[in-house]
């Protein structure tokens, strides 16, 4: 099983200071300089992972809600 959501959506907070992004609202964030979807590293990896059938640590919760349905 695949989430797709780092394939397709970016999650996006933003105050006066920084700006922080993650592939979805339930994912830890990670501060960036600016915001490149395609080639994030942060990103990539979650991607990569998902790919190669591995869910992210992060994203443990969202896998057991899954494995629900």
């Amino acid at each position: 099983m695949i989430c797709y959501d780092p394939f397709k959506n970016l999650n996006i907070v933003a105050s006066a200071d920084s700006v922080s992004i993650s592939p979805c609202c339930i994912s830890p964030t990670q501060t960036v300089e600016f915001v490149d979807f395609a080639k994030d590293s942060y990103l990539t990896k979650v991607r990569r992972n998902f790919l190669n059938n591995t869910w992210p640590r992060t994203f443990e919760a969202c896998r057991q809600a899954e494995n629900q349905n």
